[in-house]
Order: C-alpha cells, then sequence, then structure tokens
C-alpha cells in the first residue's frame, strides 16, 4: 500500500477502520449520540475541528462505517461521504450535485451517476440547486432514511469557495430539512462559522480534538507494531509527534521491532522515507506563508513576531498577519503568551526536524543533538549523569556554541514542569556562573528571576548544589523580602549547607529587612541570630539598630548600648541620641553629643545627622534648629549650608530662603548634584514650571544615567505640564535604569491612566508594583476597583490578604475585603473586617478613597464629610476632585447628590480636554436629568479618537441610552450619526432610528440586540422616571 493510502482512511474497508480504529472513541460515541437524537423536525449538525493529523477524517469515516454497520443506525440513517477536498464546488447547487455523485458511490446503483450526468449539464443555478435537492431528497423518501452529508475541509468550502447568497442557502435548507444532516471536518474555528453575521453561525455542534495523551499515544502505538510501550518508552514518542496521531503511525510502524535507542538514532532515515509527505504540507503553502514557516522552522524556538519578521527580512504587521494565518490553518500555534506578545512555533515536531535535517551546520546539528538527548532523557538513571556534562561542557563554549546545550536543557526541564520538586531539582544543575550570562534564554532566565521558583530550587537541590548557589541565594535576599517567608527558607537552606556562614548570612538579612523599612521583621531576625550565636559581636549591635526608633523598647535600647564596648559605642552614639530624643529625653540626649563631640566639625556632623533623624520622624521644627545649630558651629561649611537648603526647600515654606542658600552653594560648587537637584525642587516649588524643567534638563546633561532626575522630570511633565507622552517616555527611562522602582512604575501607571488604549498596559503596570511592593496602596486600590467591575472578588482578596501579610499595621485593604465579604452575604464577617479598616486614620489620597467608598456603600460617617475633611489636608487638587466623585458615582447607584456632580463639575472645568474628566462629569449631568447642558458636552465626546472611544464604550452607552430615556431619540441620533462613534455603537443605532419610526435594513444578530437596547432604554425610563 502507498504511503498516501496508509494516511488517508478514504482507501479503508468498514472492517479495515473499525480494527485500525483505536483512539478518539469518546468523540466517535459522542457523535453517535448527537445522530441517534436527531429524530425532530430539524437536525443537529456537528462539525469536528482538528489539526492536520489529528484524526478528523478517521474520525468521520468511522462515524460513517458504524451507520453502515449498525442494525439500528442503519434503518434510520445513510452516510454520503464526500472527498477530502471538494474543489469543484462553488455554488449550493454544486454542493448537492456532488452529494450525488457521492451517493452513486455508496450506493453502487449507475442510475445515480446517470442523474449526476444530466444535471452537470444544467447551466441555470437555480434549477440545478432545486433539481439536485429533489434527488437527494427523493433518496431519503424511498430508503425512508436521513442523509448524514459528511464533507470534509468546510473551511475552505464556506470560507473560499462559496459566496454569502449560497452559503445562506444552504444555512436554510440545514434548518428547516430534517432528511439532511451535515457531519463536518475543519482545520481550526472560521470567519464563516464564528462570526455573528456568517451564514454557519451556530449552526453546529462543535468537537474539537486535542492531543493525544501518553495513554492514547500508547494505545495506538500498540495497535501500529503490535509493540506495548510503557510509560517512559513512550514518553518521547509523545514529545517528538506532539501527539498527533498520524505522526505517531509514523513512528509506530517505522519503528517495529527497533530498540528505542535504534530509533532515534535513524530517525533521519525515517524523515527521508516520509519526505513527500512533509514537503507536500510545506509546498502547499503561499510563498509569504512558506517564507514565514520556514524562518520560524529555522528559529526552532518559540519566538515573537518581530524576530520572525527580522529573520525572514519581512514587515512585522505583514508577518504577525501571516503567523495569524497560519495559527488558523493549523500549521503554527501560540506557544505561550507574556503580556501581550505572542511567541509562535511549528505546530508538530516532525516537521520542524526535517526542515532543519535539510539545512547545514548549526541548525542540522542542534537538532541531532535534541534528538540524541532524547535517548539519554529516558535512560531512567542516566538522566543526571547525562545532562551534567552537557551543561558543564557548555561553560567552555561561547554564546553561540552553548545555544544548543542550552535549549536541549530547556527541554528536559519542560518534560518535568508538573513534578515542580523534580523540575526545580534540575534546575539547580545549572552553574551559577552560567545563570548570569547575557545569552541565557529568557525561558531559563525566567525560571531562575522567580523568586518561589528559586528558593524551591535551592531546597530540592543535592547538598552540593545548594553549596554552590548559596553565594547568589545570599546576594538574592533583597529580592526575596516582599515575598512572604522566602528569606527565611534561603536562609535556613544555605546555613544548612554552608554552617560557617551563620553568622554573616543573619548580619545581611538583617540589614536587607533594615533597609526595606521592616523594622519589626529585622527584630525578629535579630533575636533569632543572637539566640543562635551569642558569642557574635555584630549581633546585639544589629539588634540595636532595629530597636532605637521605638520608644516602647527604650530600656532595652539603654540596656544593649550600656553593654557595648567603647568602641562599638562611639558608633552608634548618634543613633542613641536619637533614642533619647525620641524617649523625650533631650538633657542626655545632649549630655551624650556632648561627650561624642571632640571637635566642632565632628560635633556639626553629628547635628546633622540628628536632623537628619528628626526629619524622617517628621519633627520639622526641631530638625531645622539641628541644622541651623551645625551650619553654625561649622562656620558656614558649604556641605552644611547645603543640608540646611535642602530640608528647607523639601519641608518647610522657607523655599525663597532655600534658593538663595542653593545658589550661594552652587557659586562654590557650581556642578554639585544635590545642590542642582535641590534648586530645581525649589523652583518647581514656586510654580515656576519653565525654570524647573530647565533645571532637571541640565542635570540630565550633566547625568543622563541617573533615573531619580528622569522620574522628577516625568512627574513635572505630567503634573504641571498634562503631557502624559512626554511623561511617559521620561518615566520609561527612569524605567531602564532601575525597571523595579515602584515609585516610578506607579506614576508610569498614572500617565498611562490619562493616554487612551492602554487599560490593559495599566492592569500589568499595577500587576508589577504589587509584585514588588504588595501593600502599594494607589496600585492594589486600582487594581481591585477595576477587578471589583469584572467581577473578580477572588483575585481582589488573595491581593488584600497578600498586602496585609506584607504589611499588618497598614488595614486599608481591610476595606476591600469588606466589600467582598458582603458581596458574599457574610454580614459579620464584612462589619468586622470594616471595623478594622476604620479604626485608623488615613494617611494617603487612596486611603480616603476606600473610606469614601465605605462609606456610601456600608453607611457610617457621612460621605460628604469624608470629602470635606480630605481636601482639607490634600486641597482641591484636580486629580483628588476627579477621584473622589468617581469613587462615590461607582459605589451608589443613587446619582442625585449634589457633591459629586459639583466635584466632576470643577475637575472637568479646569482640564476639559481629558476625556475620563469629560465621561464622569457628562454620567452624572445626564443621570441628574441635565439634558441641554449636556448635549454639546455629549458631541464633544462622540468627536474623540475611536480607540479612547472603545476604551470608555460602556460609559458612552450609558450616557446615550439615559439621554434616550430623557429626552426621545431625535437629538442623540442626530449628534450619533457621523461621529467616529457611530460604527461602535451601531446596535444602539439602530435602536435609536426604530424609536424614531425609521425603517432601518439591519442583520439579524444586529436587530436582536437592538431589541435589547430598547428594552434597557424603556427600563431607564421608568427608573429616571421614578427619580
Amino acid at each position: 500500500m502507498s504511503a498516501h493510502m496508509k494516511y488517508n482512511p478514504g482507501f479503508l474497508d468498514d472492517a479495515q477502520l473499525v480494527e485500525r480504529f483505536v483512539v478518539r472513541e469518546h468523540e466517535l460515541a459522542s457523535i453517535l449520540e448527537t445522530i441517534r437524537e436527531n429524530t425532530g423536525g430539524n437536525n443537529q449538525h456537528v462539525l469536528v475541528i482538528g489539526r492536520r493529523g489529528y484524526g478528523k477524517t478517521m474520525l468521520v469515516h468511522r462515524v460513517a462505517a458504524e451507520l453502515r454497520r449498525d442494525p439500528e443506525l442503519s434503518k434510520g440513517w445513510f452516510p454520503v461521504v464526500f472527498g477530502e477536498e471538494s474543489y469543484q464546488v462553488l455554488t449550493a447547487g454544486e454542493l448537492w450535485l456532488e452529494a450525488l455523485l457521492h451517493m452513486g458511490d455508496e450506493t453502487g446503483d449507475a442510475s445515480w451517476h446517470d442523474t449526476y450526468t444530466a444535471l452537470r449539464a444544467e447551466q441555470d443555478e437555480q434549477r440545478l440547486t432545486a433539481g439536485a435537492l429533489a434527488r437527494l431528497l427523493d433518496f431519503a423518501d424511498d430508503a425512508r432514511k436521513r442523509l448524514v452529508l459528511v464533507i470534509e475541509n468546510l473551511q475552505m468550502l464556506v470560507d473560499e469557495q462559496l459566496n454569502d447568497r449560497d452559503a445562506w442557502a444552504v444555512r436554510k435548507v440545514l434548518l428547516g430539512e430534517p432528511r439532511i444532516m451535515f457531519l463536518c471536518t475543519a482545520l481550526s474555528r472560521f470567519e464563516g462559522e464564528q462570526s455573528p453575521d456568517a451564514a454557519m453561525y451556530e449552526l453546529f455542534r462543535r468537537i474539537e480534538l486535542e492531543p493525544l495523551t501518553r495513554e492514547g499515544c500508547a494505545k495506538l502505538w500498540a495497535s501500529v507494531s503490535g509493540e506495548d510501550l510503557d510509560e517512559e518508552r513512550i514518553a518521547p514518542m509523545k514529545i517528538l509527534t506532539g501527539g498527533n496521531p498520524r505522526l505517531v503511525m509514523l513512528l509506530a510502524s517505522f519503528a517495529q521491532g527497533l530498540s528505542l535507542r535504534q530509533l532515534m538514532q535513524d530517525l533521519t532515515k525515517l524523515i527521508d522515507d516520509r519526505s513527500d509527505y512533509f514537503k507536500h504540507n510545506i509546498e502547499a503553502l503561499k510563498s509569504n506563508e512558506r517564507k514565514v514557516f520556514v524562518t520560524l522552522a529555522d528559529i526552532w524556538s518559540p519566538a515573537p513576531s518581530s524576530l520572525v519578521a527580522e529573520r525572514a527580512r519581512m514587515d512585522v504587521n505583514n508577518t504577525s498577519a501571516t503567523l495569524g494565518h497560519l495559527v488558523r490553518r493549523g500549521v503554527v500555534e501560540v506557544a505561550r503568551t507574556e503580556g501581550r506578545r505572542k511567541y509562535y512555533q511549528i505546530t508538530e515536531r516532525l516537521y520542524n526536524i526535517y526542515h532543519l535535517m535539510r539545512r547545514r551546520g548549526g541548525a542540522s546539528a542542534r537538532v541531532h543533538a535534541v534528538v540524541d538527548f532524547m535517548v539519554a532523557l529516558y535512560g531512567g538513571d542516566e538522566l543526571e549523569h547525562r545532562l551534567r556534562p552537557v551543561l558543564h561542557e557548555a561553560m567552555g563554549l561561547d554564546a553561540a556554541e552553548r545555544e544548543n546545550h542550552l535549549y536541549l536543557y530547556m527541554g528536559v526541564l519542560e518534560h518535568f514542569r508538573e513534578d515542580r520538586e523534580e523540575f526545580c531539582k534540575q534546575l539547580s544543575w545549572l552553574p551559577p556562573v552560567m545563570a548570569k550570562e547575557e545569552d541565557l534564554p529568557v525561558q531559563l532566565r525566567a525560571h531562575i528571576d522567580n523568586p518561589e521558583t528559586f528558593v524551591t530550587m535551592l531546597e530540592q537541590a543535592s547538598d552540593e548544589d545548594a553549596a554552590v548557589w548559596a553565594e547568589e541565594a545570599v546576594g538574592r535576599l533583597s529580592q526575596f523580602v516582599p515575598h512572604e517567608g522566602l528569606c527565611d527558607r534561603v536562609v535556613e537552606r544555605v546555613v544548612a549547607v554552608r554552617p560557617e556562614w551563620g553568622v554573616e548570612i543573619y548580619e545581611e538579612y538583617i540589614t536587607v529587612l533594615m533597609a526595606a523599612n521592616r523594622r519589626r521583621a529585622a527584630e525578629v531576625v535579630a533575636r533569632r541570630g543572637l539566640q543562635l550565636y551569642p558569642d557574635a559581636e555584630g549581633m546585639p549591635l544589629l539588634l540595636f539598630c532595629t530597636l532605637y526608633t521605638n520608644p516602647s523598647s527604650f530600656a532595652e535600647v539603654v540596656s544593649l548600648y550600656d553593654s557595648f564596648v567603647e568602641e562599638d559605642k562611639q558608633a552608634v552614639a548618634t543613633l542613641m541620641v536619637t533614642a533619647l530624643a525620641l524617649a523625650k529625653q533631650q538633657d542626655r540626649a545632649e549630655y551624650l553629643l556632648t561627650q561624642r563631640s571632640e571637635h566642632k566639625p565632628a560635633e556639626a556632623a553629628d547635628l546633622a545627622l540628628l536632623g537628619d533623624a528628626m526629619t524622617a520622624l517628621g519633627r520639622y521644627s526641631e530638625a531645622e534648629a539641628l541644622y541651623r545649630r551645625a551650619l553654625e558651629i561649622a562656620d558656614h561649611d558649604w556641605t552644611f549650608q547645603l543640608m540646611l537648603a535642602y530640608f528647607l526647600v523639601q519641608y518647610t515654606k522657607e523655599v525663597t530662603e532655600g534658593e538663595a542658600l542653593l545658589r550661594e552653594t552652587l557659586k562654590q560648587a557650581p556642578t554639585n548634584w544635590f545642590a542642582l537637584y535641590g534648586l530645581a525642587t525649589a523652583l518647581k516649588r514656586q510654580e515656576r514650571i519653565d525654570e524647573a524643567e530647565s533645571a532637571w534638563r541640565q542635570l540630565l546633561e550633566l547625568n543622563s544615567e541617573h533615573g531619580l532626575i528622569w522620574f522628577e522630570l516625568g512627574r513635572l511633565l505630567l503634573f504641571s505640564r498634562s503631557a502624559p507622552h512626554e511623561a511617559m517616555d521620561a518615566f520609561k527611562e527612569a524605567l531602564r535604569l532601575d525597571p523595579d522602582d515602584v515609585k516610578v512604575l506607579w506614576l508610569h501607571s498614572v500617565a498611562l491612566s490619562r493616554t487612551p488604549g492602554t487599560k490593559n498596559e495599566q492592569m500589568d503596570t499595577w500587576r508589577r508594583i504589587l509584585t514588588l511592593a504588595p501593600d502599594h496602596v494607589g496600585a492594589l486600590s486600582s487594581l481591585s476597583e477595576v477587578l471589583i467591575q469584572q467581577g473578580d472578588f477572588h483575585t481582589v482578596e488573595q491581593l488584600c490578604l497578600e498586602s496585609l501579610r506584607a504589611n499588618p499595621d497598614r488595614p486599608f485593604p481591610c476595606f476591600y475585603l469588606a466589600e467582598i465579604y458582603h458581596h458574599r452575604g457574610e454580614a459579620d464577617r464584612a462589619a468586622a473586617t470594616l471595623k478594622a479598616a476604620t479604626a485608623h486614620e488615613p494617611e494617603r489620597p487612596a486611603e480616603w478613597m476606600m473610606l469614601l467608598r465605605a462609606s456610601v456603600l456600608f453607611g457610617g460617617e457621612d460621605p460628604g464629610k469624608i470629602v470635606d475633611r480630605c481636601i482639607d489636608v490634600y486641597g482641591r487638587n484636580i486629580h483628588l476632585l476627579f477621584a473622589l466623585a468617581n469613587i462615590w458615582f461607582q459605589a451608589n447607584d443613587n446619582h442625585h447628590h449634589p457633591l459629586p456632580a459639583s466635584l466632576a463639575r470643577e475637575a472637568f472645568e479646569q482640564e476639559p480636554e481629558v476625556l475620563h474628566y469629560l465621561i464622569l462629569h457628562l454620567l452624572l449631568l445626564v443621570a441628574g436629568g441635565t439634558v441641554d447642558e449636556a448635549l454639546p458636552l455629549v458631541k464633544r465626546a462622540l468627536h474623540q479618537d475611536p480607540a479612547a472611544i472603545r476604551e470608555e464604550l460602556p460609559h458612552y452607552q450609558s450616557i446615550l441610552i439615559d439621554l434616550v430615556a430623557l429626552d426621545g431619540p431625535r437629538r442623540a441620533l442626530d449628534l450619533v450619526v457621523g461621529s467616529p462613534a457611530e460604527p461602535l455603537l451601531e446596535p444602539l443605532v439602530v435602536a435609536m432610528r426604530q424609536l424614531a419610526d425609521e425603517v432601518v435594513d439591519a442583520p439579524v444578530e444586529v436587530n436582536e440586540i437592538a431589541e435589547d437596547v430598547k428594552a434597557r432604554i424603556a427600563k431607564r425610563q421608568e427608573v429616571l422616571t421614578e427619580e
């Protein structure tokens, strides 16, 4: 039998079909059940979807065989099986004519071929359609059976061959004629079946074929080769074929009697034997598709469209569209998605190997290495023995040469993804020095950089491997602080494998926690370290450092200080002064300063350091006095002059004096960074925006690699210039220098919020912030608001609990938890949680927003008083006004309170070009019944950029529905027609036209939606009339 006949079930008789059909039993049973249930006035049609080689043809031919073999089914059904392609069918009439041809083949009755020949000569399409369909139905009536038309590649027939008129004609028959059922196949979902305005929309029950499991592969392998493979031996077949039944059969037929090693070594011969098959699949593609396909095959690894475009020397947009088409055809698949970026790979691995084995050099060697490595992979106990030499060999190669080794290693890791412990154990085999290399594949770097994965790797590694990774682990401690418990796990593991490092590790751990402002956690670790290492000289000093700012621990601080040797006392004397000051023992603090000081500059430095401490504690008047005294003692040294000036600019109203001191300092030190920074800050505080921007840019000319300056410039551009696009450019530069800077990420998200079409990027940024700082108020509140609107309460709950674990002293997440519990009907739990949240006065604008939301939702303090208190603290900041109005609006269905409407109006009038402000103002105007004032603003909203309209589409719908409910359709319709918003609001436009008594010719589906819109308008009329 030829290779083609082996692949094509059309060449098998019923007995052979039944014998060789050993997988897809569930799908077979499901289709037969549907056929048995088709007894009414119309039929449920079935569409089998699957990639090439997934067994679509085999499955539908097996169904046809069962219809012929089963006594009960054969009484009521007659299968008419089309060929694999129906290229000659371009009309509905030709479809029924083709059915007659194949019915003649099924019956063996030559008269049907005569009928077919006679009708084929008919040139009138209507007569052909009627005649061919009538003969089919005559046969069904004579046989007293329903017909099952088995049609392959329906996507080609509907999308490329039939025009819309003929497709709708076929649909009409299928909906109204019980004597005909379609059983069809397709490579994937297609436009003519999934588009709401397409003829085949919702006509079929879809059965999507998945890759075979290992069990399915083993079953098929055994049926072809007669050999039962255990789990270990079938696994490489599953990986190599991707679970494609046709490829499993190819390998099995070749591998009969061969060992696994022989099979792998002779894989090239297998592909040579089947080269025509693979070549046909590649050559069937169009030229541009073939180029993209071959380029992706060259790359071998999952690749984004930008990389494919670069390698293929093609336009990115064209490449992306071509990849999308190849995905729909089933020859390429999306391997993974990172954010909005998709990574593509060849669907079936043997295709990829076929291509690469015909190319010389690195790519071919790489595939051979993959094949050789798979042999070692499933060699049982030899796995580690085989893999380590590959990695160590890679260490001695340059980046280009070791690429194959790393991708082999990744292939092994991927196999163990579901076994996390084994996966992390094998990850530890990677030498740490290689983990730092720039050419490390992004997938590997993602695993190593993931905190949870890294720590699990350290725990699962052998003691020997863990000891090798220990230094890297200690160096990463600061990365693990935001993640609950990871630092403790790292320290425990490292101490176990490197006990001689114990004191050093604990000291580093305490220092990292202090730097992250986690003093309580640092205190716990310091006490633990002191218990484990009581003789370590530095441990009491570190415990002292965790306690000295806590007045409740003052007695212990004094005790520790008194126990220090004189040298250590001198080292922490200034900290002890701060502790005394905080404990309101100013005399003792002054005395200690006197004891500490030996000459004026040293005394001035001590005073300045104490001034820093007072500043950090918010005791600004005491801090100012200390800075002035330090400057006086230091004979007006410019260093202390700069410290005083910087303090005045940042923390007092004496900005003018601060500016003068800074300019005086710059005369002595013209390029001093801190002096220039302070001057720019002073100018900004005085609202001298042009001068401030010039100062920031002057600083960038001195050093463009300083992230803080880019941040400050971005902040000025965002809030003082109202230039979010320029601000984002500055923030991106800051993030280039420090991708984990939370304050930059936050303001970048604020800039995104003022840029249309960036909602997904905003949410990604908020998630990134919460990964770094789980207790970030702004990111948590912003993301939670969106997720609550989407109904994703579970994710919000997890985010809030993680935030509370990170910082139990800040209860603001309890506002959202109370709302979630209230939503679930857990009233007592909601009340207790809300009580915990309101026990503290808000410290940040976002916390005020949460308090306001809770007040509107649950009652309690008057929302108006909360707004007044918030404005008293922060002033009438435009962004604050909008945020307060928006929170009130979202939390309350009654929009007649005058205060949120007033706040929204004030924000809009100050910045009328900001779409968010315009939309909220309109929502409140229309809800309040102020139609005449709203109409010109609605017109302005309708003429915004379509991308911005699309993002705010639900609000546009609400505004227009309320407007029509209050004012009738005419004036609203006149505003919408001809605007950029009209195409996005088609069902609403149809509804308004119908309400205005216009005759509208619209698709059935659009009319159905328009009916829903009219019902909603009527409901809003009732509500607004009652209000």
